[in-house]
């Protein structure tokens, strides 16, 4: 390999990694924008926080329901649909409803309130650095409206 491939290479390289961090900084501001959106409205919302130390990679954000069941939730996912906003249900809540485990014979402490909240009332709503901030903006003001309803 010759020293122009070799820069060539290195230049290619250098330029990756500056794009990266790029997507990564990038990545951080859309679930905080939608975070800070919808912060005013956590009387109707549980959202997520971090715990000190923690670094996370958001790519998504994860809202709950205060009231209401999973028909409820459905109804915020319909809401979101027509606005051709796409959710998804939390992957894992109360895995002891989950049909791959129920017939294990499991060690349950206690009544799992709070994993069957997370089963009935959440979502999550994708929020990656590929996202404007007009499409945040339209994330927000349809949970906030759904909220206002």
């Amino acid at each position: 390999m010759g020293a122009d491939a070799i820069k060539q290479l290195i230049d290619r390289i250098d330029f990756d990694v500056e794009e990266v961090r790029l997507r990564e900084a990038l990545a951080w501001q859309n679930p905080q924008a939608l975070l800070t959106a919808l912060a005013p409205h956590e009387e109707q919302l549980i959202l997520p926080r971090t715990i000190e130390g923690a670094d996370p990679s958001w790519f998504g954000v994860p809202m709950t329901l205060r009231e209401g069941d999973a028909a409820e939730r459905r109804a915020l996912q319909l809401h979101l649909l027509e606005r051709s906003i796409d959710s998804r249900l939390m992957l894992g809540g109360n895995m002891t409803r989950q049909p791959g485990y129920l017939d294990l014979d499991l060690r349950i402490v206690g009544e799992l309130t709070g994993a069957d909240k997370i089963t009935e009332s959440s979502i999550w709503v994708g929020c990656g650095p590929t996202l404007t901030d007009e499409m945040v903006d339209w994330i927000a003001e349809a949970v906030i409206s759904f909220l206002q309803r």
